[in-house]
């Protein structure tokens, strides 16, 4: 799905609102995730839709897939999404 297609589809269920304000408000997320994730330890909620939270993924010992040599791969902090509400039940 395109943010033209998301835009499309909000806006066929939400009457008396813009495509463009729509729009905006789309733009403005994941700054605005970003900004609330760093205000509370990493982690934020959209109510009914998901969690968002960041973890520690510790330093590990991999293989490179081409040679087969034993990699160090240091740790490192990844996000983890964990879809909540009725996004959970549709899958």
């Amino acid at each position: 799905m395109s943010k033209q297609d998301l835009i499309d589809k909000i806006h066929e269920s939400v009457s008396g609102v813009t495509k463009k304000a729509i729009g905006d408000v789309l733009s403005a997320l994941p700054a605005a995730l970003v900004a609330e994730m760093h205000a509370n330890n990493g982690a934020v909620t959209l109510p009914g839709i998901i969690n968002v939270t960041t973890v520690e993924r510790e330093a590990r010992t991999g293989r490179n897939p081409s040679t087969g040599a034993a990699i160090q791969i240091a740790a490192k902090k990844v996000v983890k999404v964990k879809a909540i509400g009725d996004l959970k039940k549709a899958v």
